[in-house]
């Protein structure tokens, strides 16, 4: 509880916590802007620094309004825990609930609960939380570390999911949520692959059947990896899903595969930037997008990475494709596969780089292409395209920074010479933080809280790094904050 104390203070100074307050007197008669939670807090708390809460109250507390903040401090809370659906944040007021930063904040639950945390509010963020299961589940036992099955406009923000048998790291249908920035690995079930890293749908059928009226689902900039299930699992039976937009995900060895994003029913309007893929066997498939359907709509996928697996990436009848500006590298399977629908359709292949060390670069309705010749005389696709029949054999380095937390940055090399140690040159990547006096530290993403692998003042020198994580030396991903933050 002292320290506790000492942390309200100490933020008190620097003005991120600004509110104060006298007495009970005032706390009745001024609602303050932001709300305080300890592992050692109380249901009978006020919710002040001095007194504050315990998390399930301040879950359910109706004196959180939208538009405030409710800071946890650092510690253990053992739940299952549930946010109410009232109060609600609105659109442009949301509740937040946040860990104080620099603290590591942990919910967890027994082995025989099936959820951690369930979400039943609308607007409401979730801030920085890791999220585990307390000790190994039994094998018949299923859920969700985190669920929201209906509301819309929450928000999963730099939250660490990990570890928890049997379950989807994040399971979420209500419409227009976002996950930025968060970590969701080793979940799911050993014997057959069941759950996933993330589990998500969102519906025209939420929205009167219309895509136009239908929040988008975002997923921004997370790192997604050695789930049991599907790295990101975007998928629906009974409805289609629409509106779903990658942006910035490392998605990597995930057990069944990194992506499958696609319904039984008829899916629109799916995009993919910025994102980076690996898989180090071609048993699986890497990125399928489109499922089981014999329609679907419109989908754009620009910018990203996609290495490894069965086959690189996967089409699934569209009608409409833009493939624009991609990198694909399969030393074992297909770089493109797609089935086309009856229907017309329109594509756009264009821009690519194609890496492929065996004999298959595309798998079009049943037909194999060779050349990347053969697959422009027959089609006119990747005209401008470039393709290389041998592996890669430089480095591949790129940085993602958080546009929540400005010390905070994601981490992806591709290190095709295989070398033990690479170097980079952090300031070039990070242009943003050259010259503030910005001390950083690298850990690697499946042990964020261990040793750092590199640590020192952001400057023009360049950093030796050594290559961790399962995939090592060609593939490895890590998080970057400052050396204050952890």
């Amino acid at each position: 509880m002292k320290m506790f104390l000492s942390v309200m203070m100490a933020l008190l100074v620097v003005g991120l916590w600004p509110c104060q307050l006298s007495s009970a007197g005032d706390f009745k008669a001024i609602r303050p802007a932001q709300w305080y939670v300890s592992a050692y807090g109380s249901p009978f708390g006020d919710g002040s620094p001095e007194n504050p809460w315990d998390l399930t109250t301040a879950l359910c507390s109706v004196l959180v309004e939208p538009g405030q903040t409710v800071w946890v401090a650092g510690g253990t809370y053992h739940g299952p825990f549930a946010k109410s659906a009232s109060p609600s944040g609105t659109e442009d007021a949301p509740i937040i609930y946040r860990a104080v930063p620099g603290q590591r904040v942990t919910l967890t639950a027994d082995k025989t609960e099936p959820v951690v945390l369930w979400n039943y509010g609308s607007y409401v963020w979730f801030w920085g939380f890791e999220v585990t299961i307390d000790g190994d589940a039994e094998l018949g036992l299923w859920g969700n570390a985190v669920k929201q099955e209906t509301g819309i406009g929450s928000k999963y923000i730099n939250m660490v999911v990990h570890d928890c048998p049997n379950r989807s790291g994040f399971y979420v249908a209500g419409v227009g949520a976002e996950f930025y920035g968060c970590l969701s690995y080793r979940n799911g079930r050993w014997a057959d692959g069941y759950a996933h890293g993330f589990y998500c749908q969102n519906s025209p059928e939420d929205a009167n059947d219309l895509v136009e009226g239908l929040p988008w689902m975002n997923f921004f900039d997370c790192i997604v990896f050695d789930n049991y299930g599907w790295g990101i699992h975007s998928y629906a039976e009974d409805q289609g899903l629409a509106n779903m937009l990658y942006d910035g995900l490392i998605v990597y060895g995930n057990h069944v595969g990194n992506f499958l994003s696609g319904s039984l029913q008829y899916d629109d309007n799916f995009i993919v930037h910025n994102c980076w893929t690996y898989l180090a066997d071609g048993e699986r498939l890497n990125a399928e997008f489109g499922y089981d359907s014999s329609l679907n709509g419109r989908l754009t996928i620009q910018n990203n990475v996609f290495v490894g697996g069965s086959s690189a990436v996967w089409f699934d009848n569209w009608q409409q494709i833009m493939f624009q500006n991609n990198t694909c590298y399969n030393n074992d399977g297909w770089l493109v596969a797609m089935n086309t629908p009856e229907a017309a359709f329109q594509y756009i292949f264009d821009d690519n780089k194609y890496y492929w060390g065996s004999r298959h670069l595309a798998y079009l309705d049943g037909t194999c292409y060779h050349t990347l010749d053969a697959l422009q005389t027959e089609f006119s696709y990747d005209r401008n395209s470039i393709n290389t029949v041998e592996a890669p054999s430089d480095l591949w380095v790129f940085l993602r920074p958080n546009k929540y937390e400005s010390d905070r940055a994601h981490l992806v090399i591709y290190n095709w010479p295989k070398t033990e140690m690479v170097t980079i040159e952090l300031a070039k990547l990070w242009e943003a933080k050259k010259g503030k006096r910005y001390q950083y530290r690298i850990v690697s993403a499946d042990d964020i809280w261990g040793e750092a692998v590199a640590e020192g003042k952001l400057d023009d020198t360049p950093i030796e790094l050594r290559m961790t994580g399962p995939y090592a030396p060609e593939f490895a991903c890590y998080l970057v904050t400052s050396r204050i933050s952890y």
